[in-house]
């Protein structure tokens, strides 16, 4: 495993924290890696304009610790340990086909939702 030394800073809501990324290599498998589960990704932009998409995970005891730091202290930006389990590199294009793709999805995820809780979309944010 590699691990880089700068820290990427992650916003998430009103929550801001500290990633510590940690690259998994293909010979890592952990029953909570498999069939592949991701509950967090960074995007990155390098200095030509290509894309990088971290995908993997944050243990959820880790980010359940993160949470009770910062609601003990609201001024807290705690760092936390990222597992990227696979990076892709794209063009700005291909992202812009991501997002629209991402959007759209989200799209009918709320309408989804709506129809569920009639009209109440807890935890989803509206995109626009």
């Amino acid at each position: 495993m590699k691990q880089r030394e700068k820290k990427q800073q992650s916003q998430t809501g009103n929550i801001h924290y500290s990633v510590n990324p940690t690259f998994l290599g293909p010979d890592v498998d952990t029953p909570d890696l498999a069939p592949l589960y991701v509950n967090h990704c960074e995007v990155l932009l390098t200095s030509n304009f290509d894309i990088f998409l971290d995908i993997g995970m944050i243990d959820p005891r880790d980010m359940s610790a993160m949470i009770a730091e910062i609601q003990k202290n609201p001024e807290a930006a705690p760092s936390v340990r990222f597992s990227v389990i696979q990076r892709l590199a794209m063009s700005p294009i291909t992202f812009a086909q991501l997002a629209s793709k991402v959007h759209a999805m989200m799209q009918i995820i709320n309408e989804r939702m709506g129809d569920a809780h009639e009209g109440e979309n807890p935890g989803l944010a509206k995109q626009g």
